[in-house]
């Protein structure tokens, strides 16, 4: 919600037709329910169609749309699609570790879906080359776009100095309750400097872990308001910890925006979107000890 609202901001001189899939058969369009098999009739001068995800509302989310994909052969207009995780591949396991994703090729219906989808889209938009070469494992194609900096970043401008303190407060973005996005890299972590009352971390977002000395979770942030958050709590530095590929990471987009240190996994589109700052710093979490 929070990448289609900055979008809308963004392109502020269009007019916009938000169209959330709720099930197999109905969708909201701009907050009205209607059958699918009615769409074409609402969408007839539509120029340009920006598809955000196929995931559904109800029922289960991990099953693809094809009653949404079919429609795409009947409008005559530029398609474009956001490809922002690993769901067309592994519909069931959206957010692969490489491990997974190294010992477990696509099924393929999965390959042969994405094929015909790629078919139907104008431009395929990726988030990061990590993922589309992951993609180009299984089909080559060359109608794409590689968006791994979007104007999000542009929205806000603050800038804060990085002092040496005698306390660091080390903040985390995010809801790292998800094992794939560091939960156990987290715990690791706040273990080792335990003993340490230089560090103090901060998770913006959720966890499932509260027993750590070291640690304040703040719970979810108005996406708004987080740097006014981030300059209240006096954060000094922030922490990377996905486990997974990152296609994009919208919190660097946030982390970038204040100009303090960035320590990052070095996984994903973390390593495309931070290698080329002076202030971002990586590591790797198998030498972690």
């Amino acid at each position: 919600s929070t990448y289609v609202s900055n979008m809308e901001k963004i392109l502020n001189n269009y007019n916009h037709v938000k169209i959330y899939i709720i099930n197999y058969d109905n969708v909201l369009i701009n907050g009205k329910k209607m059958k699918i098999s009615n769409l074409n009739n609402n969408i007839e001068n539509i120029k340009c169609i920006i598809i955000h995800s196929l995931l559904l509302m109800e029922n289960d989310r991990s099953n693809i749309n094809k009653n949404i994909i079919s429609i795409f052969d009947n409008i005559n207009c530029n398609k474009f699609l956001i490809v922002h995780d690993y769901f067309l591949l592994y519909p069931d396991n959206p957010n692969p570790n490489k491990e997974y994703y190294l010992n477990n090729k696509p099924s393929i219906e999965s390959i042969n879906f994405f094929k015909n989808l790629n078919k139907k889209i104008y431009k395929m938009i990726f988030q990061s080359f990590n993922t589309l070469n992951d993609y180009k494992k299984y089909y080559n194609f060359d109608n794409y776009i590689i968006l791994n900096n979007v104007p999000d970043i542009q929205i806000y401008n603050i800038k804060k100095e990085f002092y040496n303190n005698n306390k660091y407060n080390i903040a985390i973005l995010g809801h790292i309750h998800m094992i794939h996005k560091g939960r156990n890299l987290a715990s690791k972590i706040f273990n080792l400097l335990s003993k340490n009352k230089k560090y103090h971390f901060y998770i913006f977002g959720t966890f499932i872990e509260n027993n750590h000395k070291n640690l304040s979770v703040l719970g979810e942030y108005n996406n708004d308001n987080i740097y006014n958050l981030i300059s209240d709590y006096n954060i000094n530095c922030f922490l990377n910890i996905s486990v997974v590929e990152e296609t994009y990471s919208f919190t660097s987009s946030i982390e970038l925006n204040t100009g303090l240190p960035i320590i990052y996994n070095n996984i994903g589109s973390y390593v495309e979107r931070l290698k080329n700052y002076n202030h971002c710093f990586k590591f790797n979490e198998i030498t972690i000890r």
